[in-house]
C-alpha cells in the first residue's frame, strides 16, 4: 500500500489497533487480542472504513485472539463491501485466525494474502 503525502492515521482511542487512510485503500490493522474490551473501537474503525467507500483490507498478522467480536467486525466490513461489489482483503491471518474464519464460514467470503516473508 502507498503511502501518499495526503494519508490520514485514525489512531485515537484504538490502542495498538489502527486505520490508515490513503487514497487507494483503507487499512484496519489489528493487535493483540480482538475481543469485547476493544469491541466500541472497533466498532468506530469500521464504520470508518466503510464510510470513506474505498476497498479495505485488514492486516490480521498481529493478532493473537479473536472472539465473536472480532469475526463481527469482519462480517460487518464483508456486507459492507458486497454492497460496492467488492470483497476484503485480509493479511496474514495467523493459523487460529484461518481457522476461525473458515470454522465461521467468512474465509470463502474474504481475499487472504500474504505479505511476504517475515
Amino acid at each position: 500500500m502507498a503511502m501518499p503525502q495526503d494519508f490520514a492515521v485514525f489512531q485515537a482511542q484504538l490502542g495498538e489497533n489502527a486505520v490508515v487512510f490513503d487514497s487507494e485503500e483503507t487499512l484496519i490493522l489489528l493487535v493483540g487480542e480482538v475481543d469485547l474490551a476493544v469491541a466500541d473501537d472497533l466498532d468506530i474503525a469500521g464504520k470508518d472504513a466503510t464510510r470513506r467507500g474505498l476497498p479495505i483490507r485488514v492486516d490480521l498478522s498481529r493478532v493473537t485472539f479473536m472472539d465473536s467480536t472480532g469475526v463481527t467486525l469482519l462480517a460487518r466490513l464483508v456486507r459492507s463491501e458486497a454492497e460496492h461489489r467488492r470483497r476484503i482483503a485480509v493479511t496474514d491471518p495467523p493459523l487460529a485466525i484461518q481457522e476461525l474464519l473458515a470454522i465461521t464460514g467468512l474465509a470463502c467470503l474474504v481475499d487472504e494474502s500474504r505479505a511476504g516473508p517475515r
